[in-house]
């Protein structure tokens, strides 16, 4: 009887544990210091850009880090997109990876959140890399 309400404990806490990391709040929390250059592609017109200005880099990663979100849904089989960041550290490696669908809607892996705090600057991010293109 007892490890039996050790298992239904265990299975309970993991499932709350679930729940609650799903539903919670999250925030894309990038550290300047270790970010080395941005690429942003626009899904829409094929251009790309490749940005390494310091300065035009802390006002994207201040922008990003200013939003909270929310999960929304399971996005594995969605396709397209508008913007797709890569994020990379000074060697080189890919540190995220992630979608921006407009001002307040992201997708990350097989999840998409939903901005709640703050606002994303997509028309911005959007005439960044029309303007710059490559």
């Amino acid at each position: 009887m007892k490890k039996k309400v050790i298992k239904i404990s265990t299975i309970c806490a993991i499932i709350l544990f679930c729940v609650l990391w799903m539903f919670g709040e999250k925030k894309f929390s990038l550290k300047l210091d270790e970010i080395k250059k941005i690429e942003i592609f626009n899904g829409n017109t094929g251009h790309s850009i490749v940005i390494q200005d310091k300065d035009e880099i802390e006002k994207i990663v201040s922008n990003l880090n200013e939003v909270s979100m929310r999960w929304k849904e399971i996005s594995f089989l969605k396709l397209g997109y508008s913007l797709k960041f890569s994020i990379y550290n000074e060697q080189g490696k890919k540190m995220k990876s992630f979608i921006i669908n407009g001002e307040d809607y992201v997708r990350k892996t097989f999840f998409s959140y939903k901005v709640i705090k703050g606002k994303l600057n997509y028309e911005y991010f959007y005439e960044l890399v029309e303007k710059n293109r490559k």
